[in-house]
């Protein structure tokens, strides 16, 4: 041990020995970082699953709607195709059984060979790739289907910023690295002039003591003395998966009496565009207040609850609401129809909702 500490205590060997310290320190806490960066990743990922899987489980609310309301499993695919927020590298799939009948989107599925739509295969070709997935199996009808929500790793990561966080760490480690270099280097390369200077004084007055030893016996000589220097509209319009979860939270009886209105834009022979449509509800929007919640229930279809609201009150509100649109769409050429469904309080407001939009 005296011998590895006389590597720094030796001028000679000084630098050298501080060098290979810094190197090695450097290995070891590149290593630090990147162990703890993909310990971040890690985390990250897991919440990430847990953002998934609320998101899977709203998807699952849809299917199990469309389900009830007598979809078949082709008819479901197409509206997850078309409806579901799903891109490249965040994509769905669903199993029926042991076959798969979604993947991504139709040409994905087609390009898929036969003998590769089986569960166990598709399921093995996702894990052994970057991706992250979450699935969950449900029962309809007697069939067992997993239902699963895949995204690439690396849109993930970058959803989250953490490529972009692991940069600036690599950055900000790299300058502390080489500031710390610096530092060392500097304070060992002045510890060695010192001693250099050191060494020098010492030898000066060696001398110096050897030449008062000379002329000790002369009375008048004098010794010289030594110095040292040192992220279109606003997002109000609720999709229909959040409206039925609202009204499965309905239950509660401070939340009654529950109206419902219903604002359909006729298309006839025409075909609105969505920011038409939205410039229409736009009319009842700006009435709502906090007891007022408006979601789309398909293209041109908004559906209006209005909590703690008596019948007087709703009629009211159908009346303004019918007057804003018939004053805006006078001139738009557009029609529409408005309705308002009372509260039945021998009904949970989930199965009134069911009610309205199967009658």
């Amino acid at each position: 041990m005296s011998k590895f500490f006389g590597f720094f205590t030796s001028r000679k060997t000084r630098m050298v020995a501080v060098l290979i310290s810094v190197f090695a320190a450097m290995i070891i806490s590149t290593v630090f970082v990147i162990v703890q960066n993909n310990r971040s990743k890690t985390e990250y990922i897991n919440v990430y699953e847990k953002k998934q899987q609320e998101y899977l489980r709203q998807i699952l609310n849809q299917v199990e709607n469309l389900k009830y309301s007598g979809k078949s499993d082709e008819e479901v695919v197409e509206y997850l195709y078309t409806k579901a927020e799903t891109s490249g590298a965040n994509w769905l799939f669903i199993i029926k059984g042991d076959d798969v009948i979604m993947a991504r989107d139709v040409k994905t599925l087609s390009g898929i060979k036969p003998e590769e739509r089986k569960r166990e295969i598709f399921l093995r070709s996702i894990s052994e790739a970057d991706y992250v997935m979450v699935s969950r199996d449900e029962v309809f009808n007697g069939f067992t289907y997993t239902f699963g929500a895949v995204t690439d790793r690396e849109y993930a990561l970058d959803q989250g910023e953490m490529l972009v966080h692991e940069i600036y760490i690599y950055i900000a480690f790299a300058v502390i690295i080489m500031a710390s270099i610096m530092a060392i280097l500097w304070l060992t390369s002045r510890l060695n002039r010192v001693e250099t200077r050191l060494h020098k004084v010492r030898k000066t007055l060696k001398e110096q003591n050897e030449k008062l030893d000379n002329l000790e016996s002369m009375k008048n000589d004098q010794v010289e003395v030594v110095d040292e220097k040192a992220f279109k509209y606003n997002k109000t319009f609720h999709e229909v998966a959040i409206i039925e979860t609202f009204l499965k939270k309905s239950d509660d009886v401070k939340l009654r009496p529950l109206s419902i209105i219903t604002c359909k834009i006729l298309m006839e022979n025409r075909y609105y565009k969505r920011d038409e449509i939205f410039d229409a509800i736009e009319c009842i929007r700006k009435y709502a207040d906090k007891k007022t919640i408006i979601g789309e229930i398909r293209k041109g279809f908004f559906i209006v609850l209005l909590y703690k609201t008596d019948e007087n009150y709703a009629r009211h509100k159908l009346k303004t609401f019918d007057d804003e649109l018939a004053s805006y769409m006078q001139d738009k050429d557009m029609n529409y129809e408005l309705k308002l469904y009372e509260d039945k309080p021998d009904m949970r407001p989930l199965e009134r909702y069911y009610e309205i939009m199967n009658g």
